[in-house]
């Protein structure tokens, strides 16, 4: 493990100067919370509890349906006049009624997108509460509001992912956060690298009971510099009323976000600022983004003005920080500039790593899978309309989810699905963020920019590359349409051999030479992008033979407790040891060298290595030599970019685990008796440790709390 220099400075703050009393807040709920599976969704079972971690394991989720109780305190400063307390879940699986203190405030379906449950009627500031959820899996009555969905294939179609059918859980982070009821409800920074210039959609809703006037001020920042000023604008809403903003300045100089020779992985941070008439500040709102844009010319995809190749691999199923900073650091070792992640979003870390590390990503919404449908349904247009309905709900809700990302270059529109609801769907997307391009297999027709399709390595036939010939020249007409030329991509290319037959099963080198084969191939007809899968490009790792040790439950992210290393459940587990602190992160197989130097010539450049990542810090919290659980800590840049103060809450040993979005100097706080106690302390970069399975370099820091027990 990595260590560093520390100077540590333990103070006392008055409790007049203490946090959450801005106009925004926000606390990580992540950790231990009680599970009961099954009951219906009434009323909390007074059977068993099980203690689970939050995010949960997907391999230990529960099936069919479960309760989920946490018992908290909500600072009293997080409260107070028109001020809203609300929960926000990134992502359920799937139907979710949420009740606290034994008042139903909300439901959600849908178990990709996040939401948010309005709680400041049921919620005690000051006090203790209770949150209690009920999750149920895809299935019947629960798969879309209004309606029970009887119908097998309907419900097979409505379940976006195969594995996740059945599972009835909390899949990623919960959020307690305190906003005014006239705030900033959705930015959108769209950057324009041939205008020179930068716009701001964004909107602003008032949820009070009266007519509000406010100006609306944009700012932008690298790191403590001021980077650039938006034009103010004056605003008149009604009660309960919202409007859609859009603003604009030229950018003559902005830094671009990319990987050489795109750019560089620069991240700004958009300070949007809500004022009143008296000019004192309603609300404020942070967004980080990178400057980049992406466009086609003819049938070439242009990143900042250069042309640009998907040369990529796709990431299996983990999940949180520690796991996708080795998966993205693997990928780049192959030479990859993208990583695919196909069938659905990924979690929050996903994104914003990639953003750090400059990766490119090749997103994904929609694949119903091969499950309920044959190949004249899914290609009808009238096979599944429950489907098309439910989808067009939630695909603004995904653009959403994924805006801002400077990563995310493309999105793949659906997979399985008819072409005229593709291009309906793919056309609600855009409407929500035009800044990347959209595509599906088999068309190219607006709004989608680029023509798609798959292929096979045949690796136990006499050439590997015949299938992905064969399959190219039948793609090649989707480079036309309306006489016009647009890019083409090869969105999935698999390595597919007769695993029943263990002698058949090609051997490292043959990958190799295949691999290398198929790139040259790829960059001789001008394909501009394909995504390899299931290539064993490092060496398998064994399976774990018990709960891997964490350093910490808290903190944001899914930090599975028990997995395997590598990839597929169902497949061979390569690529990369995720998991395993006693075994080297990356062991190179003969594939993985082939790729690195076929990727030099097909995208004409080469890809760099990842050697520095955001610093992690865990801060131990304890009184009187105790560890104090379930207390709030709080995480406060001391200089650099306005980034907002981050909360998390301690595990049962008193820790805290925070990935930090910008290295400098932090101060984090707990309260213990009336008043904050904090330390401070410096988090610059850190190197990437490949030997130590994703878990460190971690910064390590501890507060004593002189008085009191740590109240939260």
């Amino acid at each position: 493990m990595a260590t560093a220099a520390l100077l540590l400075v333990v103070t006392s703050l008055a409790v007049a100067s203490a946090p959450f009393t801005g106009p925004r807040s926000q606390i990580c709920l992540n950790g231990d919370w009680l599970r009961h599976q099954g009951g219906d969704a009434v009323r909390a079972p007074e059977g068993e509890w099980e203690t689970v971690r939050v995010p949960e394991d997907p391999a230990s989720a529960a099936t069919g349906s479960a309760w989920f109780r946490l018992d908290f305190r909500i600072p009293e400063e997080m409260s107070g006049e028109g001020q809203r307390l609300l929960l926000r879940f990134v992502r359920v699986r799937h139907y979710a009624r949420v009740f606290v203190n034994g008042v139903l405030c909300g439901e959600n379906w849908g178990q990709r997108a996040p939401f948010e449950v309005d709680v400041t009627s049921a919620a005690r500031p000051g006090l203790p509460n209770r949150v209690e959820v009920w999750v149920h899996c895809a299935s019947a009555e629960h798969v879309m509001p209004g309606r029970t969905v009887t119908d097998q294939q309907a419900r097979h179609r409505l379940a976006p992912l195969i594995g996740y059918r059945e599972q009835a859980t909390i899949a990623e982070d919960v959020y307690l956060i305190a906003r005014p009821d006239l705030h900033i409800s959705d930015v959108l920074v769209m950057p324009s690298v041939r205008e020179k210039s930068l716009r701001v959609r964004l909107t602003v809703a008032n949820d009070s009971a009266r007519p509000r006037e406010m100006t609306v001020a944009n700012r932008v920042y690298l790191g403590a510099r001021e980077a650039l000023v938006l034009p103010s604008h004056a605003l008149a809403l009604e009660a309960g009323a919202s409007a859609v903003v859009t603003i604009s300045a030229p950018w003559p100089d902005a830094q671009l976000w990319g990987y050489p020779p795109y750019g560089e992985p620069v991240l700004y941070h958009a300070e949007t600022r809500l004022l009143g008439t008296d000019g004192d500040e309603v609300d404020r709102l942070v967004t980080r983004f990178g400057f980049r844009e992406i466009w086609t010319e003819g049938d070439r995809i242009l990143l900042n003005g250069r042309e640009l190749r998907l040369m990529g691999y796709w990431g299996p199923e983990a999940s949180g920080p520690s796991a996708w900073r080795l998966r993205m650091a693997a990928v780049r070792s192959a030479g990859c500039n993208t990583i695919h992640s196909h069938a659905e979003q990924k979690d929050p870390a996903f994104y914003e790593l990639a953003d750090e590390l400059g990766l490119l990503v090749w997103d994904a919404n929609y694949c119903g899978g091969p499950l309920g449908s044959t190949e004249s349904e899914h290609m009808s247009q009238d096979s599944f309309p429950e489907v098309v309905a439910e989808l067009a709900r939630q695909y603004p809700l995904w653009a959403r989810a994924v805006a801002n990302h400077p990563s995310v270059v493309v999105v793949m529109a659906a997979c399985l699905l008819n072409q005229a609801d593709t291009d309906r769907l793919a056309a609600l997307f855009h409407q929500m963020d035009s800044t990347r391009l959209i595509q599906r297999a088999g068309a190219a027709t607006p709004p989608l920019q680029v023509a798609a399709y798959s292929s096979h390595f045949q690796m136990d036939g006499p050439d590997p590359l015949a299938d992905i010939k064969s399959s190219h020249e039948q793609a090649r007409t989707l480079r036309r349409w309306q006489g016009a030329s647009v890019p083409l991509v090869n969105q999935e290319v698999w390595y597919r051999w007769d695993w029943s037959r263990p002698e058949s099963t090609p051997t490292p080198e043959d990958f190799a030479r295949a691999t290398r084969r198929a790139i040259e191939f790829f960059g001789d007809e001008g394909v501009s992008g394909f995504i390899l899968y299931g290539q064993q490009a490092f060496e398998d790792q064994p399976l774990l033979d018990g709960p891997i040790s964490w350093p910490s439950r808290s903190g944001t992210g899914q930090h599975a407790q028990n997995t395997v290393t590598g990839g597929l459940a169902w497949g061979p587990r390569e690529f990369v040891n995720l998991h395993d602190p006693g075994r080297p992160a990356v062991t190179p197989r003969p594939v993985a060298a082939a790729m690195r130097e076929a990727s030099r010539r097909y995208l004409g450049h080469e890809v760099p290595p990842v050697t520095l990542t955001r610093p992690e810090v865990i801060v131990t919290v304890t009184s009187g030599g105790e560890p104090v659980a379930d207390a709030y800590v709080l995480a406060v840049l001391l200089e650099g970019a306005p980034v907002p103060p981050a909360a998390v809450r301690t595990d049962r040993d008193g820790r805290a685990w925070f990935s930090l979005r910008e290295p400098g100097r932090y101060r984090f706080l707990c309260r213990g008796g009336r008043d904050w106690q904090s330390v401070e302390l410096e988090a610059p970069l850190q190197p990437l440790d490949l030997s130590n399975g994703g878990l460190g370099p971690i910064l390590r820091v501890s507060l004593p709390l002189a008085d009191g027990d740590g109240d939260p």
